[in-house]
């Protein structure tokens, strides 16, 4: 004679057994989406690093290039105060403070990702999803203060420029925060003032 009672216990044993091993699964599987989250993100900082490199690097090359047009360019001392510590003959100058808000992150990204490319205000509104006139006030605003390179009205970032953005997404960095998005709607309060002097004497530059 069949014993179901017994055989009932033995499924509930063995229901019991497979909901353990489903349990483990789930929580390695959230364990291992955490991990290639922290993977994600690390790796696209290190695509951020590598590209100021490489921007820096190409603001190098232009140097022992003319420019036909006579358009200006990058220095060779600009470039080595932008790499900052890394400059062996680097000079020591004043910091500016990383005020970055979330519009003005997006131009400087922007023109930081087409290095060889003048861009003009209608371009770079499109690109970012930004008014024409945020960007032409931004633009003049950053001009003045040796950020981007003025060419009739076509812009290119400066090495002082590059070094102000990468010391800022570093200063973000290294408090832990998200940069702002460079996608989507973006807020009206554009003004981060951040003051990350504390950072910049950790890098051993001197401060406004």
């Amino acid at each position: 004679m069949i014993d179901l009672d017994g055989l009932l216990e033995a499924n509930k044993l063995l229901m019991s057994d497979l909901d353990t091993r489903a349990a483990a699964v789930s929580e390695r599987d959230a364990k291992a989406r955490r991990m290639l989250e922290l993977c994600e993100n690390e790796r696209r900082q290190i695509e951020i690093e590598r590209n100021a490199l490489l921007a820096v690097e190409k603001m190098y090359r232009r140097k022992f290039v003319p420019d036909p047009e006579g358009y200006p360019q990058p220095s060779l001392q600009d470039a080595q105060r932008a790499m900052g510590p890394l400059a062996g003959n680097a000079m020591p100058r004043a910091a500016k403070r990383a005020r970055v808000g979330p519009q003005r992150y997006r131009m400087l990204v922007y023109l930081r990702s087409h290095p060889d490319e003048w861009h003009s205000i209608v371009g770079i509104a499109q690109a970012t999803n930004l008014g024409v006139k945020r960007v032409r006030d931004q633009m003049k605003s950053d001009t003045r203060e040796g950020i981007v390179f003025d060419r009739d009205e076509f812009y290119q970032l400066t090495p002082d420029g590059l070094a102000h953005l990468t010391r800022f997404e570093a200063y973000k960095r290294e408090k832990g925060e998200p940069l702002p998005s460079l996608d989507g709607p973006v807020p009206e309060e554009d003004e981060y003032d951040e003051d990350i002097q504390a950072f910049d004497q950790e890098l051993g530059e001197a401060v406004e």
